[in-house]
């Protein structure tokens, strides 16, 4: 996949997970994710969950300055209220449809996308599409 000049992306958590792992099929195509996302015509994010779920997974899988540099030229996302509150809106609608297998992270992510305004970037697809299906969300995915 590429990234398109004049678009706004959020990436999921799995695009950075993806980069310091070494699973070379997924890491090839992160590691072009990436690259592209360092051009500033265009714009490439992350939700302050990302920064969280990254940090708690650090232990032994890569170094802090790694971290860092892997965030460093992407914009971070700030959960305000607006975003908590529509997080919690989409995690409630998918427990009415019991669907326990999506979790807040995941609501939180999804919500910053709708908000913003941003293609969502992710490995798991499925996830988020059935988010979609099961709320009122508003979000455009593509996968990796």
């Amino acid at each position: 996949m590429d990234l398109k000049i004049g678009n706004n992306y959020l990436f999921d958590t799995t695009v950075y997970i993806d980069s310091l792992r070494n699973n070379p099929l997924q890491k090839d195509a992160v590691r072009k994710l990436i690259f592209q996302a360092r051009d500033n015509r265009i714009s490439v994010g992350y939700s302050i969950i990302t920064e969280i779920e990254l940090w708690a997974g650090i232990k032994g899988l890569w170094t802090v300055e790694q971290h860092e540099v892997l965030l460093a030229p992407m914009r971070r996302y700030l959960l305000g209220v607006r975003i908590a509150k529509r997080a919690g809106n989409i995690l409630s609608l998918l427990a009415q449809a019991q669907i326990k297998s999506i979790g807040m992270a995941d609501c939180v992510i999804a919500a910053t996308a709708e908000y913003h305004n941003l293609i969502l970037i992710t490995r798991n697809p499925d996830d988020f599409n059935a988010i979609i299906t099961h709320t009122n969300v508003n979000i455009v995915i593509e996968g990796y």
